[in-house]
């Protein structure tokens, strides 16, 4: 599917292109893919699908590059504006953009070690990349942003790191989850996964939840679906990812329940 945003005047939308269109040549002469990401790609989903931000905006834009090392990161900072001497944020027109690299530079645990001794767990940008959706933005820019179910699980990865401090991933995730109970991927649920509707008595809300899941999981590898299934060996955990969202807890536990069945899956 192509999210065709060509035409749009959001002031979001018009901010992500500006620092794009200074970012892509310069990519591009270095041969480096890279997706545009966190709450980029969420906003840009979510005027795909309902003609809107989301309530909490931002002014920053984040992507993530493929890259073999730290070198060529540098490389690609030497012709930007650092911000305070970062190795990774940078202003571009004057637009605060972050980059996260991932692929080959990380290690064999998905861990992608800074230069300044700040690890990253990167588990879920390679699949991202795998399964990408493209975009069209304004002033005939092509972009690509990882799959609703790829942000997703980008979504639940974040939150496990950083929960303790902000409960801003799992509102997102929430927000992911309505998404697959809307549109085309409600459609689906009715086209292909009447098997899922049978299994939630019809509940279209958990049985969406259990798919995104199922999606979440498709493009990992046995260690990668390992990694995802072992953030929630404590099952209290999935009660405080629950807690986090917005909405009734219970409600929201039956749904991340749900998605968690989803992930741990083999097939529907």
């Amino acid at each position: 599917m192509t999210i065709d945003l060509s035409s749009s005047t959001d002031p979001e939308i018009c901010l992500v292109a500006t620092a794009l269109a200074v970012l892509i040549p310069l990519l591009a002469e270095r041969e480096i893919d890279f997706l545009v990401v966190g709450a980029s790609a969420r906003n840009i989903t979510s005027i795909g699908i309902l003609g809107r931000t989301p309530d909490r905006a931002t002014r920053d834009v984040d992507i993530a590059i493929a890259v073999d090392g730290w070198e060529q990161v540098r490389q690609l900072g030497a012709v930007l504006s650092p911000i305070n001497g970062s190795c990774h944020r940078f202003d571009v027109c004057g637009i605060q953009v972050d980059v996260i690299p991932c692929g080959p530079i990380e290690n064999a645990n998905r861990i992608v070690n800074w230069p300044n001794s700040f690890a990253m767990n990167t588990l879920g940008f390679q699949e991202a990349f795998s399964c990408a959706e493209k975009v069209q933005l304004p002033d005939r820019l092509v972009v690509r942003i990882p799959s609703i179910a790829a942000q997703a699980l980008l979504k639940l990865v974040a939150w496990s790191d950083r929960h303790w401090d902000d409960r801003k991933d799992a509102i997102d995730l929430a927000t992911m989850l309505d998404w697959y109970n809307m549109g085309r991927h409600l459609d689906l649920l009715y086209e292909e996964y009447i098997d899922l509707l049978v299994r939630y008595d019809y509940d279209t809300v958990l049985a969406s939840a259990h798919r995104l899941g199922y999606d979440m999981a498709d493009p990992l590898d046995d260690a990668a679906r390992d990694g995802v299934r072992s953030l929630f060996n404590d099952p209290s955990r999935l009660e405080r990812l629950a807690n986090d969202m917005n909405g009734a807890f219970d409600r929201q536990f039956m749904r991340v329940s749900a998605m968690f069945r989803g992930v741990c899956d083999e097939s529907t």
